[in-house]
């Protein structure tokens, strides 16, 4: 068997609040495969985006280890840590707060190739990522604030894409898009995808652009995976009462004829304070007295893994 593209191995993150201590991510473990694109699924505050941060080195990580491409880089410096930053990149959701607003659209494409000390033509390379994206080369002497939202999106993939990475982290990339840019921009990830052979990390609440651009899916709740599988039988067929509650909210989902009856009461715990057991317990209709006194551990049960003592192997 190949080795993962990047993989995470019962990673924690950690932050202190108010001199209190804050699990965002705790124990998480995913591998990523060449070419494959994995969604993160779940609602805000789940740990979704420290997740992606950890991958990319972006945050400390308390517990656990990262690779990339069979390197440890977990404990790696700034320094060490340009090389493979070269080969993983991210996407941010909102593109005016990762573009530059007094640089043009040429020089913040530019920018990736001087800091990776790439020589080439640069404006070349500059000319034929705006091509990629169907950014016209009579703009890339604008400003950010000459395009619009999918515009400027579609610039920031091209940054990204600058170096030839091997892996894009995309972090809610479509939600401040409208459904019709939105698609667009997932069919240029396909494209990258078939193209380049990239691998993605998708992070998303939107199950349907999940389920257009993914092989496989993990739900968190509470800084924890509670499922990961593959996308067609997660999204068909979910077997966790959470998975199965943010499945059945999806319009024209083929569990929501009882959609009334799984919608997720209250709101999620604080992670400053999570409940003992199952942290999803409290707002679960299925939960049981073991649910509420011992954490379920990911296990396999079929073609997924399972956190949840309900679900049999």
């Amino acid at each position: 068997m190949t080795r993962p593209l990047v993989q995470l191995s019962n990673v924690s993150v950690h932050f202190r609040v108010g001199g209190r201590r804050l699990v965002a991510v705790d124990g998480v473990s995913l591998a990523i495969e060449r070419g494959e694109a994995l969604g993160l699924v779940g609602e805000s505050g789940s740990g979704k985006s420290t997740t992606g941060k950890a991958m990319l080195r972006l945050v400390d990580i308390h517990a656990g280890a990262v690779a990339f491409d069979g390197r440890d880089i977990t404990a790696s410096k700034e320094r060490a840590l340009r090389d493979v930053r070269r080969r993983m990149q991210p996407v941010f959701q909102d593109p005016r707060a990762s573009l530059n607003p007094r640089m043009t659209v040429a020089q913040s494409l530019r920018e990736p190739l001087v800091v990776h000390k790439i020589a080439a033509d640069h404006r070349a390379i500059v000319n034929r990522l705006a091509e990629r994206v169907s950014i016209p080369a009579s703009a890339l002497d604008r400003y950010p604030h000459a395009f619009s939202g999918g515009q400027l999106q579609r610039i920031a993939v091209a940054r990204a894409m600058a170096c030839e990475p091997a892996l894009l982290v995309l972090d809610e990339p479509i939600s401040a898009l409208d459904v019709s840019v939105g698609a667009q921009l997932l069919n240029l990830f396909g494209d990258l995808r078939d193209e380049d052979g990239l691998s993605y990390l998708f992070i998303a609440h939107d199950l349907h652009a999940v389920a257009h651009l993914c092989d496989r899916v993990a739900v968190m709740y509470l800084g924890r995976i509670v499922e990961q599988g593959p996308a067609a039988e997660i999204l068909d067929r979910p077997l966790h009462p959470y998975t199965d509650a943010l499945v059945a909210s999806v319009p024209g989902a083929a569990s929501s004829s009882d959609r009334s009856k799984k919608i997720i009461p209250g709101e999620p715990p604080s992670p400053l304070d999570p409940p003992p057991g199952c942290a999803f317990h409290p707002r679960c209709p299925l939960a049981e007295q073991r649910c509420r006194n011992e954490r379920p551990q990911l296990r396999a049960s079929a073609d997924r893994f399972v956190a949840c003592h309900l679900v049999k192997n």
